[in-house]
C-alpha cells in the first residue's frame, strides 16, 4: 500500500465517449460499487415461477482464470455467489474433464478438438442458447482477434449451425457477423469461398480445422495418437 510505484489513477471512458479520461483509483473503486449495488437491487430474482427460492441475478457476471489462486477463488465464490448472487454457469461447457472418455480423446491433438467431444459442452451451448432467447449474451475472451479465441473457432462455430445469432466485438468495438469472420478466416488462410467439388460448410470446417492447428494450446504430455479411437 506504500510502494511508490502502487498505482492511484485510472484510465475511464465514459458511455459512448471516443477519449479516455484520468480519474482517482478511490473515485474508480466507489463507481464499481455503485454500479454492482445498483444492478443488483434492479435486477435481483427472489423466486422462479415455479416457488424455488434462488435470490440471483442474470445481470453481471465475474470472469475467472486458470491463474487465481484458491484464496482468490474463495473470495471470489464468497462475494459473487453468497453476496451478490451471480448464477454460477460452471465448468459445463469448458470443463469436467475428470468425467470424458479420456482414451478416446486423448487420440486428438489440439486442445479445441479435444474440447469438442467434452460431454458437458452439449449442455452448455444449450444454456447459451437458452439464454440468449432471453438476455444479450457476451462471452469473453482475452483475444484481440476474434479469428485467434476458442469461442470463434468452436463455441461460435456450434452455435451458428444451429440458428443461433452470433456477432464478434472487435478491439474497436465494432461487430463482426459470424459469417464474415468466417469469410475472412478462408481469405486469411488463402482459401477459396466456392469450391466445385465442396460445399462452403465444408470449406469453413476445413478452415477452421486449420486454425486450430495454429491457434489450440497443444498438451505436450499427451502423446498424439494415429491409430482409430476404440469405440
Amino acid at each position: 500500500m506504500v510502494n511508490p510505484q502502487r498505482l492511484t489513477k485510472v484510465k475511464y471512458r465514459a458511455p459512448f465517449s471516443e477519449h479516455w479520461e484520468e480519474r482517482p483509483l478511490d473515485w474508480a473503486m466507489e463507481r464499481i460499487a455503485h454500479l454492482v449495488k445498483q444492478t443488483r437491487d434492479e435486477t435481483l430474482v427472489h423466486q422462479l415461477p415455479n416457488g424455488t427460492t434462488v435470490n440471483h441475478t442474470m445481470a453481471m457476471a465475474e470472469l475467472g482464470g486458470a491463474t487465481l489462486d484458491n484464496e482468490e477463488n474463495y473470495l471470489i465464490k464468497k462475494l459473487c455467489g453468497g453476496g451478490i448472487g451471480m448464477a454460477a454457469v460452471g465448468d459445463e461447457a469448458f470443463g469436467g474433464w475428470d468425467r470424458v472418455d479420456v482414451d478416446r480423446v486423448l487420440a486428438l491433438q489440439a486442445a479445441v478438438e479435444r474440447t469438442r467431444h467434452i460431454p458437458q459442452l452439449a449442455g452448455g451451448l444449450d444454456r447459451v442458447r437458452a439464454e440468449a432467447g432471453k438476455h444479450r449474451i457476451a462471452l469473453m475472451c482475452a483475444e484481440r482477434e476474434p479469428l485467434e479465441c476458442h469461442r470463434t473457432i468452436l463455441v461460435s462455430r456450434e452455435l451458428a449451425s444451429t440458428g443461433t445469432p452470433v456477432a464478434h466485438i472487435h478491439a474497436d468495438g465494432r461487430l463482426e457477423p459470424h459469417a464474415g469472420a468466417m469469410r475472412r478466416l478462408l481469405e486469411l488462410l488463402g482459401l477459396p469461398e466456392q469450391d466445385l467439388f465442396r460445399s462452403q460448410s465444408e470449406l469453413i470446417d476445413g478452415a477452421c480445422r486449420k486454425q486450430e492447428e495454429r491457434i489450440a494450446y497443444v498438451n505436450k504430455q499427451f502423446p498424439h495418437k494415429t491409430e482409430k479411437p476404440q469405440t
